[in-house]
């Protein structure tokens, strides 16, 4: 009968022992998901600065021509132009990526995704989207995605807004 008793505790200390076991593999696991959703959001933002350092004097110049003569366009300043829409889509599909793997919140996404008119509504935006879509055709959540915020978010550099701000600055 004492044997049985022991037994019973020690198999009682052991699964007590296992569960344990558990719970400390699920904090960890826990503490590796959220470093590794705190590192791609470094990653994320790190894009996000890359790109913004971009934007130097020369790169507005060229990309206001996008805007408003993209037709008088030179090779070099369509190159330039294209690059920038490139990387700016490269980084939303990261970050759509990111967003379906749980590191960035939906609203997140969502705020990144509705800059897309910004680049892609304009003349130049809609010929350069149109030209590579097929890059992302592995991806249709990512097209639908951005088709519908083009959709959805009509810009337009002849916005009044834009002209009176022009104005203003002349």
């Amino acid at each position: 009968m004492k044997l049985e008793k022991l037994n019973t505790w020690l198999t009682f200390a052991g699964n007590i022992a296992i569960l344990l076991g558990l719970v400390a593999v699920a904090i960890e696991i826990n503490d590796n998901t959220r470093a590794m959703r705190a590192q791609e959001l470094g990653a994320l933002e790190e894009m996000d600065q890359n790109l913004l350092a971009a934007l130097d004097q020369q790169f507005m110049r060229v990309w206001a021509k996008s805007l408003t003569e993209p037709e008088r366009m030179n090779l070099d300043e369509i190159l330039v132009a294209t690059e920038f829409i490139v990387i700016f889509l490269n980084n939303l599909e990261r970050a759509q990526s990111a967003y379906l793997a749980g590191v960035i919140t939906e609203d997140d996404w969502h705020e990144r995704l509705f800059t897309a008119p910004v680049f892609l509504v304009t003349k130049f935006g809609q010929t350069v989207w149109k030209n590579i879509q097929t890059d992302y055709s592995n991806r249709p959540g990512f097209l639908d995605s951005v088709n519908q915020s083009l959709k959805s978010s009509p810009v337009k550099p002849d916005d009044v807004f834009f002209l009176d701000l022009q104005q203003q600055l002349q």
